[in-house]
This record gives structure tokens, sequence and C-alpha cells, in this order.
């Protein structure tokens, strides 16, 4: 039973590693970016920072350019919605890779 959860969960993670990318190398303008946060903003994110919990290195740097972008063209009341928790994870990770 273990071993089938492992598989999804690694299945999971291979997909949102790929669709990470993927969006990195499209180099997305702003007006896509703000577009991608009106339409999911919540899903986007959340996605983002599961990469940077559980992802590759590469998927890792991917997201935290991404989050960067987003966090830029963001409107302050749009990030209002995203969890506290999320952003002081997100920092955490930051500020223990930072030094690296």
């Amino acid at each position: 039973m273990m071993k089938k959860n492992n598989s999804a969960e690694e299945e999971l993670r291979d997909l949102t590693e790929t669709a990470i990318e993927i969006l990195f190398q499209l180099d997305l303008s702003e007006n896509q970016i703000k577009k991608l946060i009106n339409n999911e903003c919540l899903q986007f994110l959340e996605s983002l920072l599961q990469a940077l919990k559980l992802g590759s290195c590469q998927s890792r740097a991917y997201a935290t350019l991404l989050l960067k972008s987003a966090f830029t063209v963001s409107n302050p009341i749009q990030l209002i919605s995203v969890k506290t928790e999320y952003c002081l994870k997100s920092r955490e990770w930051y500020a223990t890779t930072a030094g690296s």
C-alpha cells in the first residue's frame, strides 16, 4: 500500500516539476503572469511552494524565479488571499538557502 502512495507522490512531483519548467521556459510577460494569477492565484502559488518544498534543485530555482515574478506583478489585494503559512514557509526556505 505504501509503495502505491509513494509512486503517486513521485508522479505528482514529476508532473509539477515539468509544469514549472515549461512555465519558466515560456518566459511569460508581466501581463501573462498577471492573467495567470488572476485566474489561478492560489493553485499557482501553492504549486510553486510545493516545488520549493519537494522539488529538485532546478525546479526549486525555477519556482523561486516564478514566485519573484508573481509577487512583483501582483496587486497587494490579490496576495491577501495567500495563506500566511505559505509566505512563512517560503521565507524560511529562502533564509536557509540564501547563504548556500
